[in-house]
């Protein structure tokens, strides 16, 4: 078991002319004994890819092959085959085609020339563009709110972060437990070929009251309050009441944030107060 193990290392690094002999030693002990001979380390040539079924477009293909990164000359080790793989998937699928899945790989092992010859297979899929939004359940909020907080239009090649950025938009105004986005299956294809973004928010609890007390010999007793109310508007909005009531600082306040008012990642807060303060110096 202990060579097992050693090979296993020797061939992630690129060590395939290993010589690995398990022994157990000739003293009373019976001492094991594993000898490792490395042999010289092999390395990349000629990596290519390869796709199964329909190929994307040229263009694709070139930002796929490039994406590799493997140079021939350069040791071949297995994780640097392994990330070289999930880079030429993840581009693929950046330029639209968010279906891409790899197929099983090909790495041939020559003995001779002592090289590693990776060919990788990609499914490419259809290009995908997208639709508008299908919301699966949103609770208080309006849909006519997530529907314009999408950072594309209905035709538009599909792009994961365009995806991550609507979710990034609806995690930032704080209204929600949790925020699902996803691009729909395959059968959910409209009549004009175009994918829906699924988007499923879970409302967090609709209030929070907090409150405070505090005492000081200068400014005496301090009471605080506030009573804050979310998404009560139905597009992601924050309405905050707040009261303080002390010998010498009084107030009551109202405020309101609505995020992403009339263009993302801009928030317009409007407050107002009403205070009495009382000291003896003026």
């Amino acid at each position: 078991e202990a060579a097992d193990n050693a090979i296993a290392v020797l061939r992630s690094e690129g060590y395939y002319g290993y010589e690995v002999t398990p022994e157990v030693g000739d003293d009373d002990k019976a001492s094991p004994i594993v000898k490792v001979t490395p042999g010289p380390r092999f390395v990349i040539a000629d990596p290519k890819v390869a796709w199964s079924g329909e190929a994307p477009v040229d263009e694709v293909r070139k930002a796929a092959q490039d994406a590799l990164g493997l140079k021939g000359g350069e040791p071949g080790r297995a994780a640097d085959v392994l990330a070289a793989e999930g880079r030429a998937v993840a581009v693929t699928q950046k330029r639209g085609y968010a279906d891409a899945a790899p197929d099983p790989r090909e790495v041939v092992v020559d003995h001779a020339d002592r090289t590693v010859r990776p060919l990788f297979r990609i499914a490419a899929g259809k290009l995908v563009r997208l639709d508008g939004i299908d919301l699966a359940s949103h609770g208080r909020t309006s849909e006519a709110y997530v529907r314009r907080l999408a950072p594309w239009k209905s035709g538009d090649v599909y792009d994961p972060h365009d995806v991550a950025e609507l979710e990034r938009r609806l995690l930032d105004v704080g209204v929600y437990d949790s925020v699902t986005v996803s691009l729909a299956p395959q059968d959910k294809l409209t009549p004009d070929g175009l994918r829906p973004v699924v988007v499923s928010l879970a409302d967090r609890k609709p209030r929070t009251i907090e409150g405070g007390a505090s005492y000081a010999t200068t400014e005496g007793i301090g009471l605080d309050a506030k009573w804050t109310r979310y998404n009560r508007l139905g597009r992601g909005d924050t309405l905050a009441l707040s009261g303080r009531l002390s010998d010498l600082d009084s107030r009551l306040a109202v405020d309101l944030s609505l995020p992403h008012w009339r263009r993302p990642s801009q928030t317009l807060r409007l407050g107002a107060a009403l205070y009495n303060t009382e000291t003896d110096a003026y």
